[in-house]
Order: C-alpha cells, then sequence, then structure tokens
C-alpha cells in the first residue's frame, strides 16, 4: 500500500479523494492522441494538498488517502485529472510549493494536457505557436510559480519530458500498435501497405460470399436442380 508519507503519525483515514467521472474532453484527448499506450496522458492517485499540487508537481503516487501530522500535514491521496506526469522519471519533477499563484492562463501544446502539464509557451492564438500545435485555455496549473523558480525560464526537463511525445504528434514516429481512424477514413499506426492488404483481402472475402448468395438465389429463381456434389455440400 502507497501512502502520502513514511511517518506513521496519522490523522484521519478515509479513503480516495477522487476526481469524478471522465468528461467528453477529456476522452477525445486520450482517443486521439498518436502515442504508444506507455505515453497516453493518465489519471491515477498521488499525493498533495490539492488537486492541483498532487497533479502539477507530479508528486508521490498513492493508493490511500491518508493526512500526516509531520512532514506532509495535510496531504491526501487524490484522483487528479488528466496528466503526463508518466513522461517524468518518477521523483524528478520540480516541486512548486507556491500553490495559489496557479492560474489558467492559455499556453501551446499538442493537447491540453501537453499545454500545461509540459508548460508551453503563453499565448494569444494558434499563430503564436509551434508546429502542430495549439493555444489552449488550460485547466489549473503552477507553470508561472515553476517559471519563477527559474527566474524566467523553464526547467529543461519539461522539454525533455515533452520531447518522448514531440516525434509522435509530428509524425516522425509512428506508435503502430495503437492505431486510430482519420477523418479521410484511413488509419494511422498501420503502414500504408499493410493497411491495403487488410482491407484487399476483407474486400475479397465479402465479394465471395456475395456471389455464393447470389448463386443460390439463381438457382431458386430458376428452378434449376443443382448436381448431385452441389446438394451433397
Amino acid at each position: 500500500m502507497k501512502l502520502c508519507s513514511s511517518y506513521l503519525n496519522v490523522v484521519s483515514s478515509t479513503g480516495y479523494v477522487d476526481k469524478g467521472e471522465i468528461t467528453p474532453d477529456e476522452e477525445i484527448i486520450i482517443d486521439r492522441a498518436p502515442l504508444p499506450p506507455d505515453l497516453l496522458p493518465v489519471f491515477g492517485f498521488r499525493c498533495g494538498v490539492t488537486e492541483v499540487d498532487a497533479r502539477s508537481n507530479c508528486k508521490k503516487e498513492c493508493t490511500h488517502h491518508v493526512q500526516w501530522l509531520v512532514p506532509n500535514f495535510g496531504e491526501e491521496c487524490w484522483g487528479i485529472q488528466l496528466n503526463y506526469c508518466n513522461t517524468f522519471e518518477e521523483g524528478t519533477h520540480p516541486v512548486c510549493t507556491d500553490l495559489d499563484s496557479a492560474n489558467t492562463d492559455s499556453r501551446c501544446g499538442y493537447d491540453e494536457v501537453n499545454a500545461r502539464e509540459h508548460c508551453g509557451p503563453k499565448c494569444s492564438s494558434d499563430s503564436d505557436c509551434g508546429e502542430q500545435q495549439f493555444c489552449y485555455p488550460t485547466m489549473l496549473n503552477l507553470c508561472d510559480c515553476f517559471e519563477d523558480m527559474g527566474n524566467g525560464e523553464i526547467d529543461p526537463i519539461f522539454d525533455e519530458a515533452e520531447d518522448s511525445i514531440k516525434p509522435y504528434f509530428l509524425g516522425e514516429l509512428v506508435a503502430a500498435e495503437r492505431p486510430v481512424a482519420t477523418e479521410g477514413g484511413g488509419v494511422e499506426g498501420i503502414p500504408r501497405n499493410s493497411s491495403y492488404k487488410l482491407v484487399t483481402a476483407g474486400w475479397f472475402f465479402v465479394s465471395v460470399l456475395a456471389a455464393i448468395a447470389m448463386f443460390k438465389v439463381h438457382l431458386r429463381d430458376e428452378e434449376v436442380v443443382p448436381p448431385v456434389a452441389f446438394q451433397m455440400m
């Protein structure tokens, strides 16, 4: 059982602080992300004073809701919103203690989660953003605090974490094990020749079945008695 502290001064233990139902927007982000399963944005449970503290600081993972006297007084195990904490090595994420600095300023990203969790540049329109990125109004996050901690510069660890997903969004890498349907009807993640072979084989099988059905209808309409060999099949 993962707790929010190694200390045993327990104040209360009442279960999870859950995030609630998955929203349609969150489902869309997950479904449209051209990423392999291990890099998809995740939910999960993490320690923190608030959900923003637990998520935006990518704090320690947990499996039980516990409040402690010391050293993490008031921390609980939160069911956190969609995030990319899985792109950071556990325990390496910078920690902001100024939780009052959290805001929802628009930022650039490949999706809204990337914009706030990897702290993309602030923006007012899509034209302010890089290739394949858009300007997203974000969920509450601590990016301003992280910039202040670096004297106006974001810690390079955020760029390093983003680099793990960037090639997939730019099309430089393909998540072959996670095909995603596109508006044009194609499938991302499967080589085009493989898709073509699968589709061709499928249509050939359907055509054979259709031909057999039409032959049977023809025999019935013409009241033709099929050869003995066909009757025995």
